[in-house]
């Protein structure tokens, strides 16, 4: 009770035709409808430049069962920021109408990757407005700053999760979080951060 749920509806790959995009919208709408708290919905994979028709289609398709079904969810397509960020939200925005996009989730690029980082929502949410007319409210989603395995624990831990060689401490990764949660929440552009990694 007074939760607000985002969820990411992810498939394994973009539907590329018709039948897939209804059984998709069909399944998001009985969805949304089950889980309460429901607030935010976004669509998975992220949006790529040489895959905008078909994710359009297909978020369109979801947006408009799930407003049927429950019109107080938001729907918000998903950005990769290390996958041609500017680009994509040029095409992006020619195959989704501005009314169709309640809220923006962007997945920062990391911090070593090309393409927008969180340093970047500035940017991201500029070119929103010229591209869109506006720049709706942004979920940044998908942070995730990996931490060191403490020494005592390595033995824990299988060889394909061994550290990153971007890691921080447990306590840099808090902090860092903290930062970018304290410096966006006077915004009134940014409606949630989800952090993938704690």
């Amino acid at each position: 009770t007074g939760s607000q749920v985002l969820l990411e509806l992810r498939t394994a790959a973009t539907p590329t035709d018709d039948s897939t995009r209804i059984a998709l919208s069909q399944y998001a709408a009985a969805l949304v409808q089950q889980v309460p708290g429901m607030r935010y919905l976004t669509l998975a994979p992220a949006v790529t430049a040489t895959g905008t028709a078909d994710y359009a289609a297909a978020y369109l398709a979801v947006h408009d069962a799930v407003k049927a079904a429950l019109p107080s969810v938001e729907l918000a397509p998903l950005l990769d920021g290390s996958s041609s960020p500017k680009t994509t939200l040029d095409v992006l925005a020619h195959a989704v109408p501005a009314e169709d996009v309640d809220v923006f989730a962007f997945r920062p690029a990391g911090p070593t990757a090309a393409g927008w980082t969180a340093d970047d929502v500035p940017q991201l949410l500029s070119t929103l407005a010229d591209v869109f007319g506006r720049a709706p409210p942004l979920l940044i989603d998908g942070l995730a700053t990996p931490t060191t395995i403490p020494s005592d624990q390595l033995a824990w831990y299988p060889a394909t999760q061994q550290p990153d060689p971007s890691a921080v401490t447990a306590k840099e990764q808090g902090s860092l979080y903290a930062q970018l949660i304290a410096s966006t929440a006077c915004s009134t552009s940014i409606s949630a951060i989800v952090l993938d990694r704690l």
